[in-house]
């Protein structure tokens, strides 16, 4: 890079960009799609950064793959993001529940459901461990990739209902959602392709990811009239800017975070 006359802070930038995208996915840059690039900058827009930042990791992916992996094909197509035509994809109700109606499997099933829940982030479902659910509290714990706790969220009881008759079928030891080696959690990847793979049997057209589920989360809270800042604090937003985007929704506010599963038809106890 330093040949191409870039400064040293935007070689600084770009190492981090490429180190961050290979810590996302736990592999080597060059095996990673061009479909999982998409999504981790899907990711990367709903940390709250600025829009500067993610033309800058994108920058430096787009160099990484045209000038060093020669793999241009994965990032040909990328679009730069603006603020104002971010396109967020959010789900119907009647979606959401033709997408769970359809999971035969309660792992699968119960993985979506606590997305839809919570608004959790894919990575941070597949890291949740047993010890991360208080039933006490009703909440859930929410942990940084080095397992520190870094918020907590809250758990509907409908969603405890699921998660304790999902424990007596599968007896996971320590990660909730546990590989098939049993000492580690799901990956990433797995999660993403199973959604992709539910949505195409629900016959959702929507071009959806696993991504979008926190997006469906964030718009249904504001949508049955929660509170602003109760959503900000649980989806983890550092800047309520972030949670705003979503809020040209609903003028409706009350004091409490209401979860989008307590009313989903044939799942929640708020609409029956």
């Amino acid at each position: 890079m330093s040949i191409s006359n870039f400064s040293n802070n935007t070689i600084r930038n770009y190492t981090e960009a490429v180190s961050k995208l290979a810590r996302h996915y736990k592999k080597c840059p060059s095996q990673i799609t061009e479909e999982e690039i998409r999504d981790f900058l899907k990711v990367v827009l709903d940390e709250n950064k600025s829009w500067s930042h993610v033309n800058i990791i994108q920058s430096a992916l787009k160099l990484l793959y045209t000038k060093t992996l020669d793999q241009s094909y994965k990032v040909d197509r990328l679009q730069r993001p603006k603020a104002e035509k971010t396109l967020k994809y959010i789900l119907s109700q009647a979606e959401v529940v033709r997408l769970l109606d359809l999971c035969k499997n309660v792992k699968h099933k119960l993985i979506f459901m606590v997305m839809y829940a919570t608004g959790l982030r894919v990575s941070e479902v597949a890291a949740l461990k047993l010890t991360d659910i208080d039933s006490a509290r009703m909440i859930i714990q929410v942990r940084n990739p080095k397992g520190h706790k870094q918020r907590e969220v809250k758990m509907p009881s409908e969603l405890l209902v699921w998660l304790r008759i999902y424990y007596q079928k599968y007896k996971p030891a320590l990660y909730l959602f546990e590989g098939a080696d049993k000492k580690s959690h799901l990956s990433h990847r797995t999660i993403q392709t199973i959604f992709k793979q539910r949505i195409l049997a629900a016959g959702i057209k929507k071009p959806v990811s696993s991504h979008d589920l926190r997006h469906t989360h964030t718009t249904h809270c504001l949508e049955e009239g929660s509170d602003l800042q109760a959503v900000q604090r649980n989806l983890g937003h550092s800047n309520i800017k972030t949670t705003l985007t979503y809020y040209h929704l609903t003028n409706r506010l009350k004091t409490t975070l209401i979860s989008p599963l307590e009313t989903l038809p044939g799942y929640g106890t708020r609409c029956q």
